[in-house]
């Protein structure tokens, strides 16, 4: 992301971007608002945004994150019911789109609340994986490049689409520029 930025800066010396980190709903209430132009998240199965426009970049894949050294670390995917067997970190599900939250609360049904480390951020439940704390459940574009932790496919997870929403403002060339910006450094 740094790198549109940095290119969206070259091409528009003057612009001011001002980034922010807020609840999945809010931000969708700020795009709708007009008070932000563009969000990138994970579109949901069942989201329609009405006047916001989504343009997907990549398919991200739902990956559990365990300490390198975990027992499973070395298997090519997970099971829903090997994750039965593992202290779980979930994520705050308000950050999160609602599909992965909702599996996370799934996943979460008939456990012992002492089974599951809840965290605010994506990066917090990494470094609580990365510690050995348990397994965290995440798209794997949310997920750094850490040397302590695995990173394992959950079997038969659906590819979740992830880009850019935004609505259409006439003239507004500068979110049209970082679209196409962002469209290619995702090609890339």
């Amino acid at each position: 992301m740094s790198d549109s930025l940095h290119e969206l800066a070259d091409a528009f010396p003057t612009v001011h971007p001002k980034l922010e980190v807020a609840s999945h709903e809010q931000l969708f209430h700020l795009l709708d608002n007009g008070n932000i132009d563009a969000i990138f998240d994970i579109k949901d199965a069942q989201e329609t945004k009405g006047r916001i426009t989504f343009k997907e970049l990549r398919r991200s894949s739902l990956v559990c994150i365990c300490h390198k050294d975990h027992t499973l670390a070395q298997r090519e995917y997970f099971t829903v019911q090997d994750l039965s067997k593992e202290t779980l970190i979930f994520c705050d599900p308000v950050y999160l789109a609602p599909d992965v939250a909702k599996l996370q609360w799934k996943l979460a049904e008939g456990r012992n609340p002492a089974d599951i480390h809840f965290c605010g951020t994506s990066e917090a439940s990494v470094v609580l994986a990365a510690s050995g704390f348990g397994v965290a459940l995440l798209p794997d574009l949310m997920v750094p490049d850490e040397k302590r932790i695995a990173m394992v496919a959950l079997e038969e997870a659906p590819k979740m689409p992830f880009g850019i929403f935004y609505r259409s403002y006439p003239g507004d060339t500068i979110l049209k520029k970082f679209i196409q910006i962002v469209t290619r450094h995702f090609q890339m």
